[in-house]
């Protein structure tokens, strides 16, 4: 399966919601939106002094753009990055080659206006294209919209790691682990 890019769905808002793949000029967006998501607290792992500096997120970026089955998607409203999700195989090779994990963040303006949903569409869509058979993701148990969302797509909750993080102004939480299968065929074609 063939995807060209760039991808464009409609928001609920009316607008244009394009999805496309990250290049070396949204680095600066890339680091400036992860790190208000970081800042939050309670939507991704990373902890804000994490994310680190501009060259930081440069480095991570090279890393997608050049490594074979990687991807950082973006998406953008009016011509600003609002959104990414990021999609990388298994760390051990040749025996996890048949999944790829999917990690999301959204700019807090962007929410609830469909970007998610357009950003997860266009993962599931490159993660078939380059063959994979299942997708993987983590969400916080607190994350009620998150969860929803991958449901809707027809991911299902695999497994629960109980009080794995502790978030600002909720307390303990639970890591939830959900997958998807992509029908890509067996393992033996890859």
């Amino acid at each position: 399966m063939s995807i060209e890019w760039p991808l464009r769905y409609a928001a609920k808002d009316g607008r244009q919601i394009i999805i496309r793949h990250a290049a070396y000029g949204d680095a600066p967006a890339l680091h400036a939106g992860l790190l208000e998501v970081a800042r939050e607290g309670i939507h991704v792992g990373i902890e804000h002094e994490g994310v680190g500096d501009l060259p930081a997120e440069i480095k991570r970026l090279r890393r997608y753009l050049t490594t074979p089955r990687m991807a950082r998607l973006v998406a953008e409203l009016d011509g600003q990055v609002v959104g990414a999700v990021s999609l990388k195989p298994g760390p051990f090779g040749n025996k996890d080659r048949h999944w790829c994990s999917l990690e999301v963040w959204l700019a807090p303006a962007s929410r609830g206006n469909g970007v998610g949903s357009a950003l997860t569409t266009a993962a599931l869509a490159w993660a078939e294209s380059e063959g994979f058979q299942k997708i993987v993701t983590a969400v916080f148990g607190s994350d009620d919209w998150a969860i929803a969302l991958y449901r809707e797509f027809g991911f299902k909750p695999e497994g629960r790691q109980k009080e794995m993080f502790i978030l600002p102004g909720i307390g303990c939480v639970d890591n939830v682990l959900m997958g998807l299968g992509l029908g890509n065929g067996s393992q033996a074609s890859l």
